[in-house]
Order: structure tokens, then C-alpha cells, then sequence
């Protein structure tokens, strides 16, 4: 351990070795449960294998199943289709054969009324008449005309000549009138002749549309005969293909099955050969007894490792206090030096204060003693040479001329007290300076020890929180954590270094 409190190179190596040495040991127990669980996977694989299978073939048989009732519901669908189309068919056939039957009944009794009328036409008096009517009964309806003129015209000439013409004309209007009834009545057959005709014509389109609609009705039914026909054709031969295929799939089915059992007969009596139900209950028991051994040398390992971080953090911690106590007492020591020059100071400048006031009283003395000089007439040319010395002079020194030092030598020896008193001033000024620095160099000092106690105690309480849990979780970790957690612990150990 470092006097900084930090693991010592070679602890730090001896931890991380113990580290290698178990996560190694963590893998190759690892990759033997792997290799004895692949052993299990290889026993267990070939009868899943016969099961998968036997699965296949079991969902191969409900899709054929499937498929073959979606056959049968389409042909039930076009078979319901055909009867419908049939029934349809049938019923506008019945409908155009009652139309038709309609349409001749009323052709026969048209053609019944034209030979009544064309009978009672033969028995009129007037033969000429009957043929006019069948040529053309326009022309026979204008003669009338002209004729009912002529008559209303000859009747009108007959009442002016006389009683004896009157009976005559009234036969002959009689015969007029006759005449005139006839041809009215054959206009009237001739009307209805006309729409007998054109009714007739009209059913005769009718028939002919009747017919083709019923021939294509017909076609219609023999396409659909025919597409009943292709589509029962083709179920036949999908039956029958079906019915191939099923009976070669089951002919592949039975030979895989075959197969299949011959091999799990071989597997079995492999297995039987190799190992039995015993020596595999045993087996899975050395599994479990080696899991939970597994399992309690990594707990072991785990508690091991816990117990050796929390007594290194106890040593860590008990280091710090000790040091924290070191420079408690190196603090308090420092103070109090702070102190006892303090007061040294204040000493110093008490004797340099009195210092100045002596030396000040001299010079006074000294100016007195140079002004009764001058009374006397003595010392004229030597009151030139005098020279005052600065309070804060160091060096600076009164000079007598060489004439008259043997005159003044209490005054030399004044100014080689001055000069004394000075480089005294001047080296407790020094000193003065001297003990400011180290009193600022021992601050920072100061400032720097308790930066770095708080950087120590930051770091104690990481480890505190998280190196427990590392310990605990890092046997199964991956690989990346490790260089996270060895470089950490170098970070560490250079801080502490």
C-alpha cells in the first residue's frame, strides 16, 4: 500500500490475476455445460426428428383435405348454377310455346272470320262489287262517294218530275243503299283482313324472334352440357390424379415411415448400446450436482471478493483518517508556527519602532550638538558635509569630510549605530518577507491537502457503491467490462500514486 493510500502495483497485479484466473475458470465451466447440454440435444434429435415427421405428414394430409372439400363446394356451386340456368330456361320456354300457342288460335280465327266475310260477300246481288273489293277497296270507297252524290242529286231531280218516278227511285235507293251497306261491310273486313294481316306479320316476327331467342337458349344449355361435361371431366381427373398422387404419397409416406422406424429402431438400440435410463438420470444429476457447484463456488467467489473490497475499504478508509489526522496535526503545527512568528513580527517591528525613535532621539542630539558647534565657530566647513540617513534607507550614510572626523568622532560612531540599526532593519524586513512566502506556500499546501482529502473521500465512497456490485455481477459480464473495470482501477491507482 502507497502512503497516499492508494493499492500498491503489486497488489493491484495479484487482484487482477485473481480475477483472470477466476472469470477463466467461469468459462470453462460455462463451455462444459454447453458441451453436456449439446450431448443431451444429440441424444434427444433423432426421435424429434421422427416427430417432425410424423407432423409433416399429418398437416400434408389435412391440406389435401382442404383442398378437396374446396373442390367439392365449387362443384356444388356449378351444379346449383345449371339447375337454376336449366329452370330458367324452361320457364321462358314454356312462356314463348304459350305465346306462340296464343298467337296461332288467334291466326285461325282471323282466318276463319276473312272466309265468313268472304261468304257472306259471294251472296250479294251485284257480282261486280266482290271483285272491286278484292282489287282495291280504295277506289270502291270513292265510287261510292260519287254514287251517294248522284243519287241525293237524282232523288233531289226526281221530286220535281213526279209520283211515278218516286217508286222507282225508292228501289233504287233501296238498291243504294244496299249497294252502299256491302260496301261498308266489305271496307269493315277489309279493315279487319288488313290488321289481321299485320297481326299476323307481327306474330310471324314474333315467332321468328321467339325461335332464335330459343335456339340461343338452346346453345346456351349445350355449353353449359358441355362445361358440366369438362367439369366433371376434369374432377374425374383430379380424382383420379388426386387419387395417384395420395396413393404415391403414401407409397413415399410409407417408405419414409419405413425408413424412419428402421432408423429409430437403430437409434434406440444405439442409445440402448451406448447408455441407459439409469446412466442418464445419473447424468443429469452430475448436471445439477455440477451447476450447484458451479453456483457456490461462484457465490463463494463472489463473497470472497466482497469481503476483500470491504477490508480493503476499511484499510483505505482507516489510512485516510490517519492521514486526515496527519495533516490535522501538520495544520495545527503550522498555525501555531503561523502564530509564533506572527508574534515575532510584532516584535520585530516594537524593536524597530524603538529602533527609529532612538535613532530619531540621536539625530536630534546630534543636530543640537552641530548647533552649538556652530556657535562656537568651530565646525563651519563640517555643517556642509552632515548628512541625514532615510528611515527607509539601508545603505545610505552620513560623511564627515576627512578633515574633520577627528573632530566629530561621537558623531561617526552615532552613524555606525545608524548603519547597524539599518541592516538590522533591512534583514528583519527580509525575514519578514521570508516567513510571508512560507506562510503562503503552507496555505496552499493546505488548500491542496484538503483537495485532495475530498477527492480520497469522493473516490472511498465510489468504491463504496459500486465495486461491491461489480464484484458481484462480473463472473457473468461480458468481456467489454473488464477493460472498463481494470482501467478504472489503474485510474485509481495513478490518482492515488
Amino acid at each position: 500500500m502507497d502512503e497516499s493510500g492508494g493499492l500498491s502495483r503489486a497488489e493491484f497485479l495479484v487482484l487482477q490475476e485473481q480475477l483472470i484466473a477466476l472469470r477463466n475458470r467461469n468459462y470453462e465451466l460455462q463451455e462444459s455445460l454447453q458441451k453436456k447440454n449439446q450431448e443431451i440435444a444429440t441424444l434427444m434429435s433423432p426421435k424429434s426428428e421422427a416427430l417432425q415427421f410424423a407432423t409433416k405428414l399429418m398437416n400434408r394430409r389435412e391440406k389435401e383435405k382442404e383442398l378437396a372439400q374446396k373442390y367439392e363446394t365449387q362443384l356444388d356451386a356449378l351444379r346449383m348454377k345449371l339447375t337454376t340456368q336449366e329452370e330458367e330456361f324452361r320457364l321462358q320456354q314454356e312462356t314463348l310455346l304459350s305465346e306462340l300457342n296464343k298467337v296461332v288460335c288467334q291466326n285461325e280465327d282471323m282466318h276463319k272470320e276473312l272466309q265468313q266475310s268472304r261468304a257472306a260477300g259471294s251472296f250479294c246481288p251485284q257480282e261486280g262489287l266482290s271483285s272491286e273489293l278484292d282489287l282495291s277497296l280504295s277506289e270502291g270507297g270513292s265510287i261510292e262517294n260519287a254514287s251517294l252524290q248522284r243519287v241525293s242529286c237524282d232523288n233531289q231531280t226526281c221530286e220535281s218530275e213526279g209520283k211515278a218516278d218516286i217508286v222507282a227511285k225508292l228501289e233504287q235507293a233501296e238498291l243504294n243503299l244496299l249497294e252502299k251497306e256491302t260496301l261498308v261491310s266489305a271496307l269493315e273486313h277489309k279493315d279487319k283482313v288488313d290488321e289481321l294481316t299485320h297481326a299476323v306479320e307481327g306474330s310471324r316476327l314474333d315467332n321468328g324472334r321467339f325461335s332464335s331467342l330459343i335456339q340461343e337458349q338452346q346453345e346456351q344449355i349445350a355449353r353449359l352440357k358441355e362445361e358440366l361435361q369438362l367439369s366433371n371431366h376434369k374432377r374425374i381427373m383430379c380424382e383420379n390424379v388426386s387419387d395417384s398422387q395420395s396413393l404415391f404419397d403414401r407409397d413415399l409416406l410409407e417408405k419414409e415411415i419405413s425408413s424412419i422406424m428402421d432408423r429409430i429402431s437403430l437409434n434406440e438400440e444405439e442409445v440402448r448400446k451406448l447408455t441407459s435410463e439409469k446412466e442418464a438420470e445419473s447424468l443429469l444429476r452430475k448436471l445439477h450436482s455440477l451447476k450447484e457447484n458451479h453456483e457456490n463456488e461462484v457465490q463463494v467467489l463472489k463473497n470472497e471478493s466482497a469481503i476483500l473490497c470491504d477490508e480493503e475499504l476499511e484499510d483505505r478508509l482507516e489510512r485516510f483518517e490517519s492521514e486526515r489526522e496527519e495533516m490535522r496535526q501538520k495544520i495545527v503545527s503550522l498555525e501555531s508556527s503561523l502564530s509564533a512568528k506572527e508574534e515575532d513580527k510584532a516584535l520585530s517591528l516594537k524593536k524597530q519602532a524603538a529602533v527609529i525613535k532612538e535613532l530619531q532621539r540621536a539625530i536630534r542630539e546630534e543636530k543640537k550638538r552641530a548647533d552649538s558647534m556652530e556657535r562656537f565657530g568651530r565646525c563651519s566647513y563640517e555643517e556642509k558635509e552632515w548628512h541625514l540617513v532615510d528611515e527607509m534607507d539601508a545603505k545610505s550614510a552620513q560623511t564627515l569630510d576627512g578633515v574633520g572626523s577627528r573632530s566629530v568622532s561621537s558623531a561617526s560612531a552615532l552613524e555606525s549605530d545608524n548603519v547597524e540599526l539599518i541592516n538590522r532593519l533591512t534583514s528583519l524586513q527580509k525575514t519578514h518577507a521570508d516567513t510571508l512566502d512560507k506562510v503562503s506556500t503552507l496555505e496552499s499546501e493546505n488548500a491542496r491537502l484538503c483537495r485532495e482529502i475530498e477527492e480520497k473521500s469522493e473516490i472511498i465512497e465510489h468504491w463504496i457503491r459500486k465495486k461491491p456490485l461489480k464484484f458481484g455481477t462480473g463472473f457473468e459480464s461480458p468481456r467489454k467490462s473488464e477493460g472498463t473495470e481494470e482501467e478504472f482501477v489503474r485510474c485509481n491507482y495513478v490518482n492515488a500514486d
